[in-house]
């Protein structure tokens, strides 16, 4: 008997939160569902846990690959989806009992293409309620609620996580979508290749998922990595302006495809991080602008325009702070000779110096981190050994 929805959860190194995860999916009130586990790769307990949910619940399915990252171990659990629905959950977090009730049957009631609901942000200890977490709860706080015929405004403040959302499995399969290899922020592309071949959406006023923020999770590596995500913005932003051209969708949605092209993909990073030092992400981004064709775009601000028009002169360079060492690799990033000076500085000790001195600071993050963790609980022992000591007092007067 096919499945009513398959669920899909990716798993490398996540012992501690797995329990949790996998208890909160085998308690879904919506009974007929498969649940593909992808163990990608993981070096821990992860896969002992797995096999003894298996040996309990016939639903469960495990698959084991070579570790890939996120949209591979997704991308891999999509093959063996069975169900007409298909629904993402990161091992990490956790889901209300009726999540995927309540999504199954707004899907069936509305004839929906895509069911969306809310999460509630939880904190690990050691991670501090900052304004970067605030930002996360705005982002995904409740907005919307109810059916709607798929318009160009309806997705404009849309969270674009895979894992809050259910699909038709025949929508992805049409289309061939899957999430972009090796990539960061890899949910922005697959959500929007797929909401736009949507024509009815229904979102559930309730925050159904429990997004954990881990310490040392990837979402809150970004920052060390900022060049990367930058690049693979541009990236995503290449991939979803040609998929909307092969579709002939950008008319139809163009201020959702403007959101998507120029805000989620270059302005929110790449455009304040490029303006720093990083010429080569403008470089980049700009050969990449110059083959679209901006009067399809709703460029109001003007970003991708200004971009298009620039000129890599010694002018601009001066303007922006660009440093001459920048310009000069930029011309020989892609010579021979360039490669060949880059190898043999990797084998050099001063690149195997300042290797060390990165571990060294990250060592240093993770035991200021350890240090709060061991500060926070001996504060929460104090508190306790308090209560207790109360308790005892109040208990030898009455006895007195």
């Amino acid at each position: 008997m096919v499945p009513l929805v398959s669920i899909i959860i990716p798993v490398y190194n996540v012992e501690k939160y797995l329990r949790q995860c996998m208890d909160s999916i085998v308690a879904q009130t919506l009974q007929d569902i498969e649940i593909i586990c992808v163990n990608d790769g993981t070096k821990d307990n992860s896969v002992s846990i797995l096999n003894e949910y298996a040996d309990k619940d016939a639903r469960i399915k495990i698959v084991h690959k070579k570790n890939g990252g996120l949209s591979s171990a997704r991308n891999e659990g999509m093959k063996y989806a069975t169900a007409e629905y298909i629904g993402f959950v990161d091992s990490d977090d956790w889901i209300e009992p009726d999540t995927y009730e309540l999504a199954h049957k707004a899907m069936i009631e509305h004839n929906a293409d895509l069911v969306c609901w809310y999460a509630q942000l939880e904190l690990e200890d050691g991670v501090l309620d900052n304004y970067e977490i605030q930002g996360l709860r705005d982002y995904h706080r409740i907005n919307r609620t109810g059916f709607f015929i798929v318009s160009d405004d309806v997705f404009s403040d849309c969270s674009v996580t895979a894992w809050n959302k259910l699909y038709k499995n025949s929508i992805i399969k049409r289309y061939n979508l899957l999430f972009p290899h090796g990539l960061l922020h890899e949910d922005v592309e697959f959500f929007y290749k797929y909401a736009l071949m949507c024509q009815r959406v229904y979102f559930i006023g309730k925050y159904l998922t429990h997004y954990l923020q881990r310490s040392n999770s990837i979402m809150r590596d970004l920052a060390r990595n900022i060049n990367k995500l930058s690049m693979d913005r541009i990236k995503i932003m290449k991939n979803l302006y040609q998929y909307s051209i092969k579709y002939n969708i950008i008319s139809k949605y163009r201020k959702t495809i403007s959101k998507a092209i120029i805000w989620d993909c270059f302005v929110s990073d790449c455009w304040v991080n490029s303006r720093r030092n990083q010429l080569y992400i403008y470089y980049y981004a700009s050969k990449i602008v110059k083959k679209m064709d901006l009067a399809l775009l709703d460029d109001s601000n003007n970003f991708l325009f200004n971009l298009n028009s620039m000129k890599f002169s010694p002018l601009f360079y001066s303007l922006y702070g660009i440093r001459i060492r920048e310009v000069v690799l930029i011309k020989l990033r892609k010579t021979l000779i360039y490669r060949i000076l880059r190898k043999l500085y990797h084998q050099t000790n001063c690149y195997k110096i300042r290797s060390l001195q990165r571990q060294y600071n990250e060592l240093n993050q993770r035991l200021k981190e350890l240090s709060n963790f061991i500060y926070s609980t001996n504060k929460r022992i104090d508190d306790t050994n308090k209560r207790i000591g109360g308790i005892e007092h109040r208990n030898n007067n009455q006895g007195v």
